[in-house]
C-alpha cells in the first residue's frame, strides 16, 4: 500500500471513529421525527431500490466479498452489536408478547375446546389451527 493510500485510511479511521460524540449530539437535537420523514419519501425510496435491484448490481456486490471478509468483518462488528441490539431492542419483544400473547392464548383455547379423540375431532383441531393462525395473523398491530 502506498503511503499516501495507507495515510488516508488511517486519517480516515481516526476522524470518522471519533464522530460518536456528533452522531449522539445529532440524535439529541432532533426535532423531527425521522421515521415520518422516511415514510413520506417511501415512493421515491421504493423507486431508487427497484433500480438498484433490477440493476443488477447487488449480485455482483454480494460475489465480490470473499468469505474471509465476511467472517472477518461479522466476528468483529457482529456479536457485540448483536447483544446490544438485542438489549436495547427488548421493549419491541414486550410489547409484540403483550398484544399477541392474549391472542394466541385465546386462539390455542379454541383449539383444545375440540376433542382429539376421534380422527375428525383431530382434524377439525389442526384445520382450526391453521385457520385460526392465518386468521389472526397481524392482528397484534391493531
Amino acid at each position: 500500500m502506498s503511503v499516501v493510500v495507507a495515510r488516508a485510511v488511517r486519517k480516515w479511521v481516526r476522524n470518522t471513529s471519533r464522530g460518536k460524540d456528533n452522531y449522539q449530539e445529532g440524535i439529541a437535537e432532533t426535532n423531527v421525527n425521522p421515521m415520518e420523514l422516511a415514510a413520506a419519501n417511501y415512493t421515491k425510496m421504493k423507486s431508487k431500490l427497484m433500480e438498484f435491484l433490477e440493476s443488477n448490481k447487488w449480485p455482483e456486490i454480494m460475489r465480490s466479498i470473499p468469505v474471509a471478509v465476511w467472517k472477518d468483518l461479522a466476528t468483529k462488528l457482529g456479536p457485540d452489536r448483536f447483544a446490544r441490539g438485542v438489549e436495547t431492542k427488548a421493549f419491541k419483544v414486550q410489547t409484540f408478547w403483550t398484544k399477541w400473547g392474549p391472542l394466541l392464548e385465546s386462539h390455542r383455547s379454541a383449539v383444545l375446546s375440540v376433542s382429539p379423540d376421534t380422527w375428525e375431532g383431530r382434524k377439525e383441531r389442526m384445520i382450526r389451527n391453521v385457520e385460526g393462525l392465518k386468521n389472526l395473523k397481524g392482528k397484534w398491530r391493531s
